[in-house]
């Protein structure tokens, strides 16, 4: 598992490209902008998830930020585009409206 620290308020973009050593993800409510392929390439990736959906600081979810990952599941506050989750396998997103 790997747990975003809670000070942090941008994943930048490329900032987790390619890094495969975990499969279980949590976001915290500080995050207000994930940037463009953050997570791309991330092959074990299987697990999204925003600590207290509805309270969150998300605003952007930005072009490719979860490319070719093989995510099992995720939750995320806001829709991305188009993009965002491209080539990813059984996504599910709820959304703090659903």
């Amino acid at each position: 598992d790997f747990h975003i620290p809670s000070l942090v308020n941008e994943i930048g973009s490329n900032s987790f490209k390619e890094c495969k050593p975990f499969k279980n993800l949590l976001i915290p409510t500080s995050v207000r902008i994930i940037g463009k392929s953050a997570f791309a390439y991330c092959e074990q990736l299987k697990n999204v998830s925003f600590e207290n959906i509805t309270n969150s600081s998300l605003k952007a979810l930005s072009d490719f930020a979860f490319y070719n990952c093989p995510i099992e599941r995720i939750e995320v506050p806001i829709n991305g585009n188009d993009h965002t989750f491209n080539d990813t396998t059984e996504v599910k997103i709820v959304t703090n409206n659903s």
